[in-house]
């Protein structure tokens, strides 16, 4: 479906929030959703990660919709994903500690940045 992969490409070009190269967390591009989490993931993209790993990761560990997956932000090291509250709870039981790529990531709900 053309829509759906425009949707994707979008998605993917977005994800990356980080423009200083030097994996800063950019926060002020972050802007939380209602009803939605916002989860910290230990793998980024020196593991070999893209914004449609973490989708499919996300999505398929408690059949959300791919669609419902919100705002990607990868860095070097780690990653942030925003869904919906609901699932927040089974996404971190059912990936926490899981094994994707090869690399063992640890998935919890984001803290905010200390100042």
């Amino acid at each position: 479906d053309p829509v759906q992969l425009a949707a994707a490409f979008l998605r993917e070009q977005s994800a990356y929030s980080d423009t200083s190269g030097q994996g800063e967390r950019d926060e002020s591009s972050f802007h939380e959703q209602p009803g939605h989490a916002r989860l910290f993931i230990s793998a980024g993209r020196k593991d070999g990660f893209s914004p449609r790993d973490i989708v499919y990761a996300v999505s398929s560990a408690c059949n959300m919709p791919e669609r419902a997956v919100g705002d990607i932000q990868m860095y070097p090291a780690y990653s942030f994903v925003q869904i919906p509250s609901s699932y927040v709870n089974r996404v971190i039981s059912r990936l926490d500690g899981a094994e994707i790529r090869g690399v063992r990531i640890g998935v919890s709900q984001a803290r905010p940045r200390q100042q």
